[in-house]
């Protein structure tokens, strides 16, 4: 896995496998909004975008960021920010499903700040 830093505590999805059995675990109503937090090379990301899904990438990396929004279809908005200090009201209206493989480094206080606004997810 080439090019993680462990300093951001990334770690990339590689198993194709995994990657559609997250998704079919979501068990996501079609056409959903999907936030995806730490979207790296878009693992989860395009195969959410093919089954259908709208989906906001948000992303600490700048350069993964950049990348990812080079192959952005419309369905796709990616924002080049790190999640704990983003503003959760810029996201789409509500409900959003969060799917994501979260990085180990923030992973915690991700999911507290997730769990601190229910209304949006």
């Amino acid at each position: 896995m080439g090019g993680r830093r462990h300093a951001l505590g990334q770690h990339f999805l590689a198993d194709d496998s995994f990657v559609h059995r997250t998704i079919a675990l979501a068990g996501l109503p079609g056409e959903s909004s999907v936030l995806e937090i730490g979207p790296g090379k878009g693992a989860l990301t395009f195969p959410l975008l093919d089954a259908g899904y709208h989906v906001t990438a948000v992303e600490f990396d700048r350069t993964l960021a950049e990348n990812l929004a080079t192959m952005a279809p419309e369905r796709l908005r990616v924002e080049q920010a790190d999640f704990l200090k983003f503003d959760i009201d810029s996201l789409p209206s509500g409900p959003l499903f969060v799917v994501a493989n979260l990085p180990y480094s923030t992973g915690t206080a991700i999911l507290t700040r997730l769990l601190e606004r229910p209304e949006k997810f």
